[in-house]
């Protein structure tokens, strides 16, 4: 079903990918396919027009774009021991989802209406995480219940009014699957729901794909200016992938020396890894 949701869009993956389960968790993950052979170092695995991918600065070319950028702005909540930032580029992409998710039909919508987002049961999460983590938890999945009613009524002051329940979806959504492409803020501005990117799992290991924007220059004669659909972001094999291995990469502060190397980049979501 993935496939051919992503194919709708224009978007093909390597025909030797498969997404199933995890074997150690609950949780679906983007895996070379058995068999006797794997994909070598190099290989494109998937490239993913800018024009469909989810980000504060594709906020531009909407009718709406620019009074949403004025209305939408950062949060900051300290209570006890934690403390919840959510920085307006955040705050951006996860408006944009919503409204991908309530305004018209589109390849897009039906592919964020497909995700599934994974996370373990209450029950799990206390285990895992000790009484005093899970605590801190609910506290944030507090603090996020009232940023997600303030989208709402951001997005609701310059005409396109959201459910509470499509802005918790998309903040799910993105809290868990947005990831900042590396050196590449001018086209993104922040962090972007980047269609079967968003499929790949993080792991503690060395990443084994790269990730990069690459452009077909395609002049605009009126305009004068490229032409978003003519950029694309690209997933390519790192040192070749065995069969049966996962496709991962590692979280990274943007801060850190590392989030400059293409085979890493941030995801300005997590809570902890």
């Amino acid at each position: 079903m993935w496939r051919q949701i992503l194919q709708r869009m224009g978007i093909v993956p390597h025909p030797k990918l498969v997404r199933r389960l995890k074997p150690d968790k609950p949780v679906h993950g983007l895996f070379c396919c058995p068999g006797r052979y794997g994909i070598e170092a190099g290989e494109v695995l998937c490239s993913v027009p800018c024009c469909l991918c989810v980000a504060p600065n594709i906020s531009n070319h909407i009718h709406y774009g620019p009074a949403l950028m004025r209305a939408v702005s950062s949060h900051s909540t300290t209570e006890g021991m934690v403390r919840v930032e959510y920085s307006r580029e955040s705050a951006l992409t996860t408006v944009l989802c919503a409204i991908h998710m309530s305004h018209g039909p589109s390849d897009l919508r039906e592919y964020l209406e497909w995700i599934v987002v994974e996370r373990p049961d209450d029950i799990s999460m206390n285990h895992a995480l000790g009484t005093e983590l899970y605590g801190h938890l609910r506290t944030i999945e507090r603090i996020n219940a009232e940023i997600i009613t303030q989208l709402c009524v951001d997005a609701r002051s310059v005409g396109v009014p959201i459910s509470i329940e499509t802005m918790k979806r998309a903040h799910a959504i993105c809290s868990s699957r947005c990831v900042d492409v590396p050196t590449h803020a001018d086209i993104f501005g922040g962090p972007a729901l980047v269609p079967f990117v968003d499929l790949i799992n993080h792991s503690s290991e060395d990443p084994n794909i790269t990730v990069a924007v690459e452009s077909f220059p395609f002049l605009h004669c009126e305009q004068n200016q490229m032409l978003l659909e003519h950029f694309y972001v690209t997933v390519r094999a790192e040192g070749g992938i065995h069969p049966e291995e996962e496709l991962h990469y590692q979280y990274l502060e943007p801060t850190d020396r590392q989030s400059t190397n293409p085979l890493y980049w941030a995801s300005r979501f997590h809570m902890f890894d």
